[in-house]
């Protein structure tokens, strides 16, 4: 199932079992490699759309299905901890 969300607390709605982050258009979109990998974590910074009509989402994956969860046009950093998904 997607699902396109304008997400208030900005993040993955609940657990996930995989998260991926990309920008664009295109399709599919790029795919934005974390700054950070290390055990359960992973952590992309300084998260930006490269035009205004661009967009950077997050793809929440669950054995339900998965989401995409449309991020401002500017996020400092996402990190993925312990099946969870929190931005800022």
């Amino acid at each position: 199932m997607w699902l396109m969300l304008a997400s208030a607390a900005l993040g993955c709605p609940g657990p996930v079992d995989r998260v991926e982050v990309a920008r664009g258009n295109s399709d599919p979109p790029a795919t934005l490699v974390p700054d950070t990998i290390s055990g359960d974590r992973q952590v992309w910074r300084h998260l930006r759309a490269t035009r205004r009509d661009d967009a950077v989402t997050l793809t929440c994956v669950t054995r339900r299905g998965q989401q995409l969860v449309r991020l401002p046009m500017r996020v400092d950093r996402c990190e993925w901890r312990g099946r969870r998904v929190r931005c800022r």
